[in-house]
């Protein structure tokens, strides 16, 4: 490696353990980094000049003596995420401390393409210039909520010449120069849960039933990326010809037209969604999350039954979540801090 991308390398395990574990002194980030004391004070002279670290001014006592402190620079700028919804549109501000300093709804309505990008880019402009936030808007990220997908929020974008349709992400890019990640709420979910998963099982799956049926894998305790990134819409897998020839006709999604079927045929539905996921992956245990109508003793019960049948002795371990859910502010402080790790390591 040459000593530039060293350097490089060794200033991102700086940064991230701060991020991760700070406040820290100098020989705390040196343990931590794995990196020599004397690599650690070079590189953390250079991220103080830079303005990404400061000195919190309180101090740590480690090995008898009392060594400064140092924390992300929380003044350094802000993060914005955006919750888009069927009937609500919600812009929060975060510091680098990952403490929110401003949220407001944008709108109590559904809102769509060109009407949302005005909507949106009044509301961020306007706190940026009247509330009390220090440092640039460092980056933004896009939460669609369930029920809303990305290509519902195409905006038509004038270049002068001619005009074109392009996705919120990139006309939200191209009005601010900054990193825009698109992430969809139910995603940060299924994902908490395999984090939380028993220890001791490395190959897992979430399936979570709502308007859309999404699923996440982890296999040898990694994520596996599927088609929509961490998680992946199986939503006409489990619902069939059926549904996706007349899904308009159900308000609700996925959910409206399960509960429209007996509970036979719900099991046979998602039992075959299930049985692709387990010829496809090896795993040990997969977990459900979903409404109570639909997710029942019965249902996991059927299920058991089809993959036994199928897979004997090596079908996966099933389990109920019930109610299980992340709360709106955890969705977007989680995005936010999966933003400013991309943003100050340069990912």
């Amino acid at each position: 490696m040459r000593l530039k991308d060293l350097k490089t390398a060794n200033r991102r395990k700086v940064v991230d353990v701060v991020l991760n574990h700070g406040p820290l002194s100098r020989i705390e980030i040196s343990k931590a980094a794995g990196l020599s004391p004397s690599t650690v004070t070079g590189l953390v002279s250079s991220l103080l000049e830079d303005g990404l670290l400061i000195e919190t001014g309180n101090k740590a006592l480690t090995a008898g003596r009392s060594r400064t402190e140092l924390s992300v620079n929380r003044n350094l700028g802000v993060i914005a995420t955006l919750e888009v919804g069927r009937r609500s549109v919600l812009l929060t501000f975060f510091d680098l401390m990952l403490e929110p300093v401003h949220s407001e709804a944008i709108s109590r309505d559904s809102l769509e393409g060109n009407a949302l990008l005005v909507a949106v880019c009044n509301a961020v402009d306007r706190a940026l210039e009247n509330s009390s936030m220090v440092g640039d808007l460092l980056g933004m990220g896009l939460l669609y909520q369930e029920g809303i997908r990305a290509e519902d929020c195409t905006v038509m974008y004038s270049t002068g010449i001619q005009d074109a349709t392009i996705s919120l992400k990139d006309a939200l890019f191209t009005q601010y120069k900054i990193p825009i990640r698109e992430e969809y709420s139910q995603g940060y979910t299924i994902s908490q849960v395999l984090d939380e998963a028993d220890q001791d099982v490395s190959n897992a799956a979430v399936i979570s039933i709502g308007s859309e049926v999404v699923v996440s894998v982890k296999v040898d305790d990694a994520l596996v990326s599927l088609k929509g990134g961490a998680t992946a819409d199986i939503t006409p897998m489990v619902c069939g010809e059926a549904y996706c020839d007349k899904s308009d006709e159900y308000e609700g999604g996925c959910i409206e037209f399960l509960l429209s079927l007996g509970e036979e045929d719900r099991i046979a539905c998602v039992s075959r969604a299930v049985v692709s996921l387990c010829s496809l992956f090896s795993l040990d245990r997969m977990l459900f999350f979903g409404p109570d109508e639909i997710v029942t003793d019965k249902f996991i019960q059927g299920i058991e039954h089809v993959l036994t049948a199928v897979f004997g002795p090596e079908s996966p371990w099933l389990e109920w979540l019930r109610g299980r859910q992340l709360a709106s502010s955890d969705v977007s402080k989680t995005c936010a801090a999966d933003i400013r790790r991309a943003t100050l390591l340069l990912e």
